[in-house]
């Protein structure tokens, strides 16, 4: 709102300032049809011709001053420290306060040797005109439109070239956002490919010893070896974040292993309430999704407290949205868990929600 606020200020500034530009326009024209007029009064070509060419020239030097101190400002947007507003590179800024100075002061040093050179302009001009009592007339007119001149320039290079600087400024933020998006979604896609290569190699050499007595899938309780890991799994406590992320996702891949290879009923895993399970759950949906665990993982993922449980629901949420296994009727359900999950979430989980999200929309 008090973004909007603000543009609306600075587009009605714009529009004030381009009245003003209009005027001034009229202006330029009003003075060059007096000197015409002067001239036909005069009966003189030369005096239109002369009295032209030094309008255009105190124009010219008028409006080259009033761009250089026309030109904005380089400044750093508080809401983002890294964004530069109005201008992309600050050469011209420099070089624009540079030779304002220059000016500044070499005015104030000829302030008094000012008014005698301009009038010995309008005598050099009357001299080689031949028209007595000119001089006051052209002297008036280098006046006249030097500050028309410094006033247009000013105007327009604070209306058209700000706004170019800021559609400037715009299109790269655009450019950047859409780079950070695009690396963020690459990192994600990145993040489960290396998750899936790690759990492919983990169940390799897990098949190598799997035991020939494997356990039907429709067990009734939950193997007391899997408990354990579940249990060993929420008794990680390890201060340091990456070091901890690893074990975790290790025991992750250990419980997708056993789940797997011994067939442990994923209705029996998504009827209980121990996060170890869930997470269990979850790191065998990522690997082999089927239809019915869009169902399995919403009955138990509201329930879930860890980061990391809720990081790798989204995992499994994500695999499922990409094999087409979420139905219509799914879709509001997912957006709902995902808007709790933003509550307290950290960097990298909100990141994948994200990510998910996005899947989920496409």
């Amino acid at each position: 709102m008090a973004n909007s606020t603000g543009n609306d200020r600075q587009e009605k500034n714009f529009t004030e300032l381009s009245f003003i530009l209009r005027v001034l326009s009229w202006a330029v024209l009003f003075g060059l049809v007096l000197i015409l007029t002067i001239a036909i009064g005069q009966r003189s070509s030369s005096m239109a011709s002369v009295g032209f060419s030094c309008s255009l020239a105190a124009l010219l030097s008028g409006g080259l001053t009033g761009f250089l101190f026309g030109i904005p400002t380089t400044k750093e947007s508080s809401a983002e420290g890294d964004r530069i507003q109005h201008s992309l590179s600050n050469s011209l800024e420099q070089v624009s306060d540079w030779l304002t100075k220059i000016i500044l002061g070499v005015t104030l040093t000829q302030l008094t040797k000012i008014p005698e050179s301009i009038e010995s302009i309008g005598l050099f001009v009357e001299l080689r005109l031949g028209v007595p009592s000119t001089a006051p007339v052209i002297v008036g007119f280098l006046v006249y439109f030097a500050i028309l001149g410094f006033l247009i320039a000013y105007i327009y290079t604070r209306i058209g070239y700000t706004r170019l600087l800021i559609s400037s400024d715009l299109s790269t933020d655009e450019l950047r956002n859409d780079f950070r998006k695009k690396k963020e979604e690459i990192e994600a896609r990145l993040v489960s490919m290396q998750i899936d290569q790690e759990q492919v190699k983990s169940l390799a050499l897990g098949a190598l010893k799997v035991s020939s007595d494997r356990g039907e899938e429709n067990r009734h309780e939950i193997d007391p070896e899997l408990e354990k890991l579940a249990d060993d799994y929420l008794a990680i406590n390890i201060e340091d974040d990456k070091q901890r992320v690893l074990a975790e996702d290790q025991s992750a891949r250990e419980m997708a292993d056993f789940v797997i290879t011994k067939g442990v009923s994923r209705d029996l895993l998504a009827s209980s309430h121990h996060e170890g399970l869930v997470l269990a759950l979850a790191a065998t949906v990522h690997v082999l999704p089927e239809h019915e665990d869009v169902t399995r993982l919403l009955r138990v993922a509201d329930e879930v407290s860890r980061q990391h449980v809720k990081y790798r629901l989204l995992l499994a949420f994500s695999r499922l949205i990409e094999h087409g296994m979420v139905s219509k009727e799914d879709v509001p359900k997912l957006k709902n868990l995902f808007k709790s999950y933003r509550h307290k979430a950290d960097g990298p989980l909100l990141k994948r929600l994200t990510h998910t999200e996005e899947l989920l929309n496409e």
